[in-house]
């Protein structure tokens, strides 16, 4: 059973009851006088006895630090009736009381403390009620509805004058029993419940019932709602309309008075008042109490009558009964009791929220306590706990340096996790699993953020490295001496680093990086990342001594990756003096591979125009080939010389007296040489190499071919070709194969020549038919040359003759420009006779035409 929602406190006691009643109207003791019936409004209480008495006290109320005090006092009493009183009912409206006794019903005038003359009397009545809905009915009078035992009700209007009858409206049996709401009244028959609206006289069935072995009571519980007994003594609720909206109740058997005190409802038998929650349909309470007469309940209280005396049950306060709730891990109960109390609590809604935020705090630790994580999360967050609250419980996670304390008063009754867990592994592991995720669900105040991210550094650091590199990268703000000995103690020297480095101390990131590259230290999480990361990480930084310090560690390691990050610094526009590509050049001096790699990015890639740069790029291939030289390596060497050749031919920019003297102290650097002789305009010397030198012909008729495209006009081209055919002709009298190479080189379509030199250079003994192909085509090309300038000569003619027409017929048209003539541009008048007419023929100002 959960805590007690009322204390049952004694309002009157048997002895004052006796004392009051007896004096001039004493009765023998023989005789015992006894309470049959009572009602009570704010602080009246009227009782009828079961000599006919009805008896009025005041009852004053007064609240200590510990409990609730009622002192009675006696306002009058009067004999009203021999027989017993059935029921009595305060109207203060009117200020009278509608007592029933042996079936009449008469008014007793509170003011004169008698019965009223001026009212009659009702007989034949089963019982009555008094409507409880205050906003219905008429507003200047109470409504009363009795039952009368001729299987009708009937409506009345009572002001303090007299009982207005509205109407009568029958029923199909005897009623019993009847409860008023507003426009209806729910009424107990002989054997099953209705609801009679009094407005349309419409009766709607709600459900039957065994009046032999079942005990009817109706109960108006809510506006529209009401409360009922059914078989098997279950309580069901019951709206007007005939639907039940809320889950019965199993109540004790024999019960037969109720009241409601929400979100409560109070029960009576021979032996017990009970007490059940109407939001979960449980019994709550049980209170024992023999020979109990009925319930009423006033305002928050609900008062229980004995034969003998009467007492109040007071409710324990909500938020009492909330932690009692609490203690009994009756979660779910606590808060819908919260929020049900708020209603009546008098409380602003700020004030409430800081109240029911530590019930949610206090319900989340309950939950964690058990285990039931999705419920804490839900609750804590709501609640707005402070998050190192949760963090305190989870040891060595709040930092040393922490000002946290925990709530004054507690939260909760355990001092850590590990008296949850009770040294159980994996309750322990799955508390922390969910305390990360509730830390990382939600956003923490600026108050907390230290403390947070310090323990989520912890709980990443042993774990989750990728995690924790998320959070060092996303304004991070722990304990600075916790993090960097909680990072050192896990081996995570990566999230170190970057720790460091988005604390800005860079040149320990940079050190700790150095030392991971080197395998001085190990992380694993480092490991994917590697040269690389730290080579970006080192291009990024605008601090170039850093950059000077650490470079090398990533040139010895691979000097492209080294050399890549100076280029993209290069290529993003950093300004640094210190890293200019002339000090970097220097710098790199060391590296060989680098310095080549950064020269070939500068010249190839960037086209930087620098002739220092295509120089030195020029001069470093050399070294590497010569490096390659020495080490015999074939492969290597072919690679070199097709790089370096090829640089050599597309480049304009390199110092070619610089590299042909360093080309020709070599024997095996020919071919270079003959590039660079072509390249100085030397093309004889170039040609004497590549024939007589290398005997490379194909070689030297591509070399003529391509000299040739520099060249501007067709005597230099001829001049060109030329020389070569002389050296093929020197070397062609007794070389029959020579010959094939002068024919070939005659014939080639790229090639160019005067015919008529060709045939002096030609020997005499040389048939015309080695010759026919290549005056054939000298012939063809003559004439075609000859027609297409005559082609050519036709055309310039009639662009001559086009134009002339156009200027005579420009100067046979004349312009008028008068006074009152608007410039076509800016639409303002000619101040002067001077205009500007355009290709399209508007005439404009001078000034208009300019723009």
């Amino acid at each position: 059973m959960s805590s007690k929602a009322f204390d049952l406190v004694s309002t009157l006691e048997r002895s004052i009851l006796l004392a009051d009643i007896r004096g001039k109207h004493a009765l023998p003791s023989a005789n015992p006088v006894d309470i049959v019936c009572f009602d009570c409004c704010t602080k009246n209480l009227f009782i009828g006895t079961t000599n006919g008495f009805i008896i009025h006290y005041i009852i004053d109320e007064r609240k200590t630090a510990e409990r609730v005090i009622f002192k009675s006092h006696l306002q009058g009493k009067k004999a009203v009736a021999k027989k017993p009183l059935q029921l009595v009912k305060y109207v203060p409206t009117a200020d009278q009381v509608i007592i029933l006794v042996d079936g009449t019903i008469c008014v007793f005038d509170t003011t004169r403390f008698d019965l009223s003359p001026s009212h009659e009397r009702f007989k034949n009545v089963q019982t009555f009620c008094v409507n409880e809905n205050k906003e219905g009915g008429s507003p200047f009078g109470q409504q009363v509805c009795i039952a009368s035992r001729k299987r009708h009700i009937q409506l009345y209007n009572i002001t303090a004058e007299k009982w207005i009858h509205i109407r009568d409206i029958g029923l199909p049996e005897l009623p019993r029993i009847v409860s008023m709401d507003s426009s209806t009244v729910c009424v107990a028959l002989q054997t099953k419940y209705v609801c009679v609206n009094v407005e349309t006289s419409k009766l709607t069935e709600l459900f039957a019932y065994d009046n032999e072995a079942d005990t009817p009571f109706v109960k108006r519980v809510a506006p529209g709602e009401f409360f009922l007994g059914g078989p098997s003594d279950l309580g069901i609720f019951a709206t007007v309309s005939g639907v039940s909206q809320r889950p019965p109740i199993q109540l004790k058997s024999g019960t037969f008075s109720l009241a409601f005190s929400s979100p409560y409802i109070v029960s009576l038998n021979s032996e017990f008042v009970v007490v059940y929650n109407a939001l979960n349909q449980q019994q709550k309470q049980a209170l024992q109490f023999q020979r109990g007469v009925s319930l009423q309940e006033q305002s928050d209280r609900v008062f229980v009558a004995s034969a003998q005396d009467i007492y109040a049950l007071v409710p324990v306060p909500w938020q009492k009964q909330v932690d009692g709730l609490l203690l009994e891990h009756k979660v779910e109960e606590a808060l819908k009791l919260a929020e049900v109390s708020y209603r009546n609590s008098g409380l602003s809604q700020s004030q409430f929220n800081e109240i029911n935020n530590v019930i949610l705090q206090k319900a989340g630790f309950i939950e964690f306590s058990l285990y039931n994580f999705d419920e804490a999360g839900q609750y804590l967050k709501t609640g707005g706990v402070d998050l190192r609250e949760v963090i305190s419980l989870f040891p060595g996670l709040l930092s040393v340096d922490s000002q946290f304390t925990r709530s004054r008063p507690p939260l909760h009754d355990f001092a850590d996790v590990n008296q949850i867990t009770k040294g159980n592994l994996e309750k322990s592991e799955d508390c922390t699993a969910w305390l990360v995720r509730f830390l990382e669900s939600v956003r923490c105040k600026m108050s907390e953020k230290k403390d947070v991210h310090t323990a989520l550094m912890k709980l990443y650091a042993e774990k989750r490295p990728s995690d924790l590199l998320r959070l060092l990268q996303s304004g991070y703000q722990g304990h600075h001496s916790d993090t960097v000995d909680t990072l050192q103690t896990f081996g995570r020297f990566h999230a170190l680093a970057v720790y460091y480095q988005q604390a800005r101390e860079l040149d320990k990131s940079f050190t700790i990086w150095s030392r991971l590259v080197n395998k001085e230290i190990e992380d694993e999480s480092f490991d994917s990342l590697g040269l690389s990361y730290f080579s970006d990480v080192l291009c990024k930084t605008t601090d170039a001594t850093l950059l000077l310090n650490y470079a090398p560690v990533v040139l010895e390691k691979d000097p492209v990756i080294g050399a890549q990050m100076f280029t993209k610094r290069f290529d993003s526009g950093i300004q640094d003096k210190r890293l200019n590509p002339e000090s970097t050049i220097e710098f790199l001096t060391r590296f060989p591979e680098a310095l080549t790699y950064y020269l070939e990015h500068l010249v190839l890639s960037a086209n930087q125009q620098v002739e220092s740069f295509h120089s030195h790029l020029a001069m470093v291939y050399l070294d590497n080939l010569f490096s390659a030289k020495q080490l015999n390596n074939k492969v290597l060497i072919e690679s070199l010389r097709k790089k370096l050749q090829s640089f050599l031919r597309q480049s304009d920019k390199y110092s070619v007296s610089l590299i042909l003297g360093r080309v020709e102290r070599d024997d095996w650097l020919l071919p270079e040489a003959a590039i660079l002789h072509g390249k100085a305009g030397n093309d004889s010397a170039a040609l004497e190499i590549l024939v007589n030198e290398l005997k490379d012909y194909k070689g030297a008729e591509s070399f003529c071919v391509n000299q040739s495209a520099n060249k501007t006009t067709t005597i230099e081209r001829q001049r060109l070709f030329e020389t070569l055919l002389h050296l093929y002709l020197s070397k062609s009298k007794d070389n029959e194969r020579m010959r094939v190479y002068v024919i070939d080189l005659l014939n080639n379509p790229k090639a160019v020549f005067n015919a008529a030199k060709v045939a002096e250079l030609i020997p005499d003994d040389w048939s015309i038919a080695l010759l026919s192909k290549f005056m054939l085509n000298s012939v063809r090309s003559s004439l075609h040359d000859g027609r297409q300038a005559r082609i050519a000569s036709q055309l310039a003619y009639w662009d001559y003759f086009l134009a002339n027409k156009d200027y005579l017929s420009l100067r046979s048209t004349t312009i008028s420009l008068t006074d009152n003539k608007r410039c076509e541009s800016c639409h303002q008048l000619f101040k002067e006779s001077a205009f500007v007419r355009q290709a399209d023929g508007r005439v404009v100002h001078i000034s208009c035409a300019k723009t």
